[in-house]
């Protein structure tokens, strides 16, 4: 499913800066446990919440979308390519 990239992209923005849960936590002001729970179900997000989490984390709204698109465009050519 499509809304769950946006879950992956923010553990990704996450990892990549060598953040922890607490780390994240810290610099969003987000309990940990809300940031997982994004991270893993982010169909409980706002939006509003979500582009805050993307300020504080320093990340355009454009290029965020963009690399959930890619995402999306690179798995579904994939599925396609195994039928």
């Amino acid at each position: 499913m499509c809304i769950k990239q946006i879950g992956r992209e923010l553990k990704s923005i996450r990892s990549r800066n060598n953040w922890t849960l607490e780390k994240a936590s810290e610099i969003t002001g987000i309990h940990k446990n809300t940031l997982c729970l994004y991270e893993n179900n982010p169909e409980v997000i706002k939006l509003g919440r979500l582009f805050e989490i993307l300020e504080k984390y320093n990340v355009d709204n454009e290029i965020f979308f963009k690399n959930v698109r890619e995402y999306i465009r690179q798995n579904k050519n994939s599925e396609e390519n195994e039928s």
